[in-house]
């Protein structure tokens, strides 16, 4: 049987085996645990356990930019998302802003902000 842990909300598994019992994204782990052994310029002193958590982290981090991304194509009362909403998300979730402060979009468009409509105040 294969050893089970939890990590934050979603049971991973160290083996991955085509039970009912074993969660699906085992092979999410594989997968991280594959891309991790090909090169070892950092350091070949890593646990195996570690494909495990970044795989955890990456889920966790995907639930919450889709969760951002869905709320702000509901506000603009679309029905699916599109790559706008995903450019606009961070704008709404400042833990987000951080971690995607400079990056580029491709082919997302201009982000709307205060800043660029204050050169477009007609005064009088």
């Amino acid at each position: 049987m294969a050893r089970m842990f939890l990590v934050g909300v979603v049971r991973y598994s160290l083996r991955c085996e085509r039970n009912a019992n074993v969660p699906a994204n085992c092979e999410v782990v594989g997968r991280v645990s594959q891309v991790d052994g090909r090169r070892c310029r950092i350091g070949c002193n890593v646990s195996s356990k570690v494909s495990l958590h970044l795989s955890a982290m990456l889920e966790y981090l995907v639930a919450e930019v889709v969760e951002v991304v869905g709320n702000a194509a509901m506000d603009e009362s679309e029905r699916s998302i599109e790559l706008r909403h995903i450019c606009m998300a961070p704008n709404f979730y400042s833990k987000l802003n951080k971690l995607v402060n400079e990056a580029v979009f491709s082919e997302g468009g201009l982000v709307p902000t205060s800043v660029l409509f204050e050169n477009n105040i007609i005064r009088l």
